[in-house]
């Protein structure tokens, strides 16, 4: 199983994505395990390619588990905590002039 693109919401919004990720599974793989904050959400995986998507209310930390036929997990990607966006600030922290 491989990721493709990722994207996260500069802001969680109630009823929007808050991350979205997409990649490929191979054909092994005919389920999707979601698993974040402790929860698990089991999809059937019914792509003919293999494609994926998947999109959370909740930004990462979370787990992606790719399922075989006999419910083994032969896959397994994990999708960090959210990416800090830039403040603008130097890279001391500091945006005084110096003279």
């Amino acid at each position: 199983m491989v990721r493709g693109g990722t994207s996260e919401a500069a802001e969680v919004t109630p009823g929007r994505p808050a991350f979205t990720a997409a990649g490929r599974a191979a054909p092994e793989v005919r389920s999707l395990v979601l698993i974040q904050d402790g929860r698990e959400d089991r999809r059937l995986l019914e792509s003919h390619f293999g494609a994926w998507v998947i999109c959370t209310d909740r930004p990462p930390p979370l787990d992606l588990a790719g399922i075989d036929r006999n419910g083994n997990v032969v896959a397994r990607l994990s999708f960090g905590p959210p990416r800090r966006r830039p403040t603008g600030r130097t890279a001391t922290g500091d945006n005084s002039k110096r003279d």
